[in-house]
């Protein structure tokens, strides 16, 4: 009876000692740092914000790598597009140089300080009409160029009438802006100067445009009755070639650029901005008409 009593209390007393013993492990383990991190203190991982970042880096690095090899593609399209372009241009001018007749001159060549001028004509161009007249019309003309060959037959009949009427003086400057064709054209009309017919020639070499080189020039000549032999050997030896060269330079200094250039009574006959052919003739007229007026009331004043 007894030893049944001591075995119920020491199995008691051992329960006892192990629940202790649980109880102060728990609470031993309580006051220890956890080695498991703290859901509530660690920063939440956000691997797809970061994901999604570096793709919007990568798009804009392949988006500028592209653009850039664009624009490398470009440029070397526009170098190889100039080469080419320059070596045809190069090519097209070998080919012009030798098709051109031996002896023809540079029209950008200047002239020796003294030189040949034709009678009748000044350094600087060839006035045809009264001296004493009212208005005085420069002309700046290049056989070679196609609109002073549309402007003389728009006007040629007009300044003619004004001419013989004595309203107005032209002086005609023959220039050579576009080529050596161009010098020989206005040397040829240099000796035509001579014998009083520069005006009806320039009209005949307007009709011929692209027959300008001297045997040419003899030809057209000859279809307004210049057939004397003065006349010939004066076109073919170019006898006034430095005298066309030296018209040309005086109508640069004057600030001719281009033609057909016109000035009445010294002041140009500016085209309008963006204006027509036929208003530019329309204007040139006027301004002769008004310069025509001006001169008579100032003659009835006096």
């Amino acid at each position: 009876m007894s030893q049944g009593k001591n075995h119920k209390k020491r199995a008691r007393s051992a329960r006892s000692s192990g629940g202790k013993s649980s109880a102060a492990k728990s609470s031993a383990a309580k006051g220890r740092p956890s080695s498991k991190p703290d859901a509530s203190n660690t920063p939440s991982r956000s691997k797809p914000k970061r994901l999604t970042e570096q793709r919007w880096v990568d798009s804009d690095r392949i988006a500028e790598h592209r653009a850039a090899q664009r624009r490398r593609t470009r440029i070397y399209r526009s170098l190889i597009a100039v080469v080419i372009l320059l070596a045809a241009g190069t090519v097209g001018w070998v080919v012009y140089r030798s098709q051109l007749p031996s002896g023809l001159p540079d029209n950008s060549a200047k002239p020796p300080a003294n030189y040949a001028v034709p009678a009748g004509a000044t350094r600087d161009g060839v006035p045809v009409g009264q001296t004493d007249a009212p208005v005085t019309v420069d002309l700046y003309f290049d056989f070679r160029c196609p609109h002073c060959r549309d402007y003389e037959r728009a006007t040629a009949q007009y300044f003619d009438k004004q001419v013989e009427a004595g309203t107005v003086k032209m002086v005609y400057h023959p220039i050579s802006i576009i080529d050596g064709y161009s010098v020989w054209a206005a040397a040829a009309a240099g000796c035509a100067t001579e014998t009083n017919a520069l005006p009806r020639f320039t009209r005949e070499v307007f009709s011929q445009q692209d027959q300008l080189n001297r045997e040419e020039l003899v030809a057209v000549g000859k279809n307004v009755d210049l057939t004397s032999p003065e006349f010939i050997r004066c076109v073919q030896d170019s006898k006034y070639q430095n005298w066309a060269l030296g018209v040309t330079q005086a109508a640069e200094k004057a600030g001719v650029r281009s033609t057909p250039s016109v000035a009445v009574n010294g002041e140009a006959v500016v085209p309008r901005p963006r204006g027509s052919f036929e208003e530019f003739i329309d204007d040139t007229k006027r301004t002769v008409a008004d310069a025509a007026a001006k001169a008579r009331k100032s003659q009835a004043e006096q």
